[in-house]
């Protein structure tokens, strides 16, 4: 819901290559990861699980969702 209600503000960009004239519009790009937590979760392999996945989208293109595939027994 928050890339498409971003993509629905329609917020141009405006460039110097062009004029001033917009070039682009601002796009979101989301990586996201979920778990069950317990006291012997690792937050930080959460955190970087779900870096990844933004890093994923980012590099695919813009205006997308990546869902990790954080396991926590993967969690040491």
């Amino acid at each position: 819901r928050i890339r498409e209600k971003v993509k629905s503000l329609a917020i141009e960009i405006k460039s110097q290559k062009f004029g001033g004239f917009p070039e682009e519009f601002v796009t979101v790009s989301l990586g996201v990861s979920n778990t069950i937590p317990n006291a012997e979760e690792n937050y930080r392999a959460i955190v970087q699980a779900t870096e990844r996945a933004l890093y994923q989208s980012k590099r695919k293109g813009r205006n997308r969702v990546t869902v990790s595939q954080f396991q926590a027994s993967t969690v040491s």
